[in-house]
């Protein structure tokens, strides 16, 4: 049972991590909407930032 318990406080941290980078996010592209070149490199560095970040979450949730 201790394992279930734990199993769930590290999903829920998770998931709050999740949320926290999803709202940063939102709040990046929403300042950067008004740019003139959409196709800008700072935007796609933005991007791939966002990407790994997902992917490193996503690989702390199968551990």
């Amino acid at each position: 049972m201790s394992r279930e318990v734990d199993d769930e406080r590290r999903l829920y941290q998770n998931v709050r991590k999740y949320d926290k980078i999803v709202k940063q996010n939102s709040r990046t592209n929403n300042g950067s909407t008004t740019s003139t070149d959409p196709a800008s490199s700072v935007r796609q560095d933005d991007d791939e930032v966002f990407l790994q970040t997902i992917t490193r979450f996503l690989h702390e949730l199968k551990t």
